[in-house]
Order: C-alpha cells, then structure tokens, then sequence
C-alpha cells in the first residue's frame, strides 16, 4: 500500500505515449496470478530514440525500478526487457547491467513495427496472447515503458517530480539531457540553445544566467 501510495504521489503516467496512470496499472486485482514483467524500450516508431537515449545515460535505474516492482507488487518471477536490433549499443548495455541477475532476460527483437505494441511485446517476449477484451494482467503480465521504470527509482530515490521531464539535445556526436517544465514551448528551448552556445548558464526555469527568460 505504501509503495503504490508513493506511486501515485510521484503523478508518474506511462511514458512510452500512452499516458495511462502507473498507480491504476500496478494495483492489480489478483496479485498473485502476475508473474512476469516486460519492460518496453522497443521504440518501433522511426526516429523515436528517446528510451534509446535513457538506456545509456540511466540504464542503471531501469534495473532499480524493475526491482522495486518485482518486491513490492504481485509475484514476478520474470522480467522480460524487449529491445529491438538496430540498438546493440543498448542491448549490449542491458546485458552488462543484468549480467548478475538471473531473473532478468535482454530479448533483442527484429526491428520492425510494432514490435512495441502492448500485446505484439508480450507475445514476442513471452508467447502469452492477450485476447480481445483482456488486459496484460489477465495473462499474468505487467508491461512498462523503459523510462517509466528508470523514472519510478529516480522518484523513489530522490522525490523526484514527474513536471521536470528531461528534454534531449543532440549537438553532432555528443547527445545531452536537458531538464525543463512540462508545457514548455519549443521555440523557448531554440532560445536556450543559441544562448547557451554563446556560454551562457540557464538554471530549471528556463532562464539564463545573463538575466534572459525564453519561456
């Protein structure tokens, strides 16, 4: 009840797009019939790296997040992580953080849509079938957004707030997060960019240390 009540306190949605509240999809109606955990950082949707990118900056809290779920809800006993193939640097990745825990599985996917879908995931990981009118849980199955786990252990760790998303910058070959308040407007973050290029500092507001305000 505590961990499920720090859930919803955290406002944490699923971030794979779907946006359904994780505190609903954690309070299960018969724990003890799911098993298995997927987590999602297939990304078949093209040009979609975001889960890619959280892999390698914060693969860590991905593995904390899955144990939080795996102690305090149902009976799992296995963790599926579907990754597609075109992101080896990703899977490699996994594989090193998992090494040690034999209950965790990295299944590399072929890339090919929708390799991501709720039910394509879980019948591609686990050969379970979620038949019209069933959700996951029916066929003892919880499936989470990659980034939505690593958030999860980043809250309970630090209270984090779910408002700060991170915003990811790429500038040649060198990928940044950049933290920023929900609702932000893009052309503001264009703002940021060009001050901070020219050495300026910017705090969380969106404002930069040469007394400039974008948003």
């Amino acid at each position: 009840e505590s961990f499920l009540k720090a859930v919803r306190n955290s406002g944490l949605v699923g971030l794979g797009g779907a946006g359904f509240p994780t505190h609903i999809k954690l309070s299960l109606r018969d724990p003890a019939k799911v098993d298995t955990l997927v987590i999602n950082i297939a990304e078949c949707e093209p040009y979609i790296t975001s889960d890619y990118r959280n892999v390698m900056e914060d693969g860590p809290d991905i593995v904390d997040g899955i144990d939080l779920v795996r102690k305090y809800v149902g009976k799992i006993e296995n963790v599926y992580i579907g990754v597609e193939d075109n992101k080896p640097k990703a899977i490699q990745k996994l594989q090193v953080l998992t090494q040690n825990k034999s209950y965790i599985k990295v299944f590399p996917m072929r890339s090919q849509y929708p390799k991501g879908a709720e039910k394509v995931l879980i019948y591609e990981t686990t050969g379970r079938v979620v038949g019209d009118g069933m959700i996951p849980a029916d066929v003892g199955v919880i499936v989470m957004n990659g980034t939505s786990i690593a958030f999860l252990a980043q809250f309970l760790r630090h209270s984090a707030d779910l408002q700060a998303h991170y915003r990811r910058w790429f500038s040649g070959d060198n990928p940044q997060k950049y933290p920023g308040a929900s609702g932000r407007k893009v052309r503001g973050y264009h703002r940021v960019l060009r001050r901070l290029q020219a050495g300026a500092e910017e705090d969380a507001y969106g404002r930069t240390h040469d007394g400039h305000h974008h948003f």
